[in-house]
């Protein structure tokens, strides 16, 4: 795994929040920096050398020093904060003295956005540079923390295993994940091989068996408390996939 060592010197230059405007692309250049790019918004596209890469909400991206990057596609109107510094880059090699940030990774937008933003006020402000160092320090260390966390797929499945119940709506579950509604169903489909609809669908008609089985609330009870709404929704999909009714498979339990 490559990435940028933490317990050797790192130096900072310069950052700021970088906004593009909807169909921009990311500029030509050979960068003599290392660069941090954190997005929490839109989808970031380049090329590094001969790879495209494309970072989205909660994802960050440590483009190296020394290789030629470029922008061949547009990207989707990102929002995000770079900082400018130099490292030495190292694989992982599983030892005590080996403590490596992974070049790519996830972070908690929530969390880590109040700090972006005292990063960029500190990068424009008349402040010494010891300042500046100690945030980018806390920024590294948070990624550092969550280096091995749950993918932005993962978390989405999460968020609809814990909120089945309540209405949920793909415009909303965008907004919360900082995603475009396209982008959600995609990388969704992309690890599941099904839409976060039908994943939703699917956990409500489960929960609905279980309460069925071993509770004794009404039928239209249940519905309600499984997200359905209404008798007709869970009857649809019940049968959809047990083949029987929900007052049938109460019985037959």
């Amino acid at each position: 795994m490559n990435g940028i060592y933490l317990d050797k010197p790192i130096t900072y230059f310069h950052s700021s929040l970088r906004f593009f405007q909807e169909g921009e692309h990311h500029v030509e250049r050979d960068c003599a920096d290392d660069v941090l790019v954190l997005v929490f918004e839109g989808v970031l596209r380049f090329s590094e050398g001969s790879q495209e890469y494309e970072v989205g909400p909660g994802e960050y991206f440590i483009q190296r020093h020394g290789l030629h990057q470029s922008g061949q596609l547009p990207s989707d109107a990102p929002k995000y904060l770079y900082i400018h510094f130099f490292s030495e880059w190292g694989k992982e090699l599983n030892t005590d003295s080996s403590h490596l940030l992974p070049r790519n990774g996830y972070f908690d937008v929530d969390e880590l956005l109040p700090v972006m933003k005292k990063m960029d006020a500190l990068s424009h402000a008349v402040v010494s540079n010891v300042e500046r160092l100690a945030v980018f320090y806390q920024i590294l260390s948070l990624l550092y923390a969550g280096k091995h966390p749950i993918t932005i797929e993962e978390r989405i499945a999460e968020y609809l295993a814990s909120h089945y119940s309540e209405k949920i709506t793909l415009e909303a579950l965008a907004e919360h994940f900082h995603f475009s509604k396209n982008h959600v169903i995609n990388i969704f489909k992309k690890k599941y091989q099904t839409t976060p609809y039908e994943y939703l669908i699917n956990i409500r008609v489960k929960m609905a068996a279980r309460f069925l089985e071993f509770g004794t609330d009404p039928v239209e009870t249940i519905a309600c408390d499984c997200g359905f709404g209404d008798y007709a929704s869970l009857y649809k999909f019940f049968f959809r996939t047990y083949h029987m009714s929900p007052g049938a498979y109460r019985k037959a339990r």
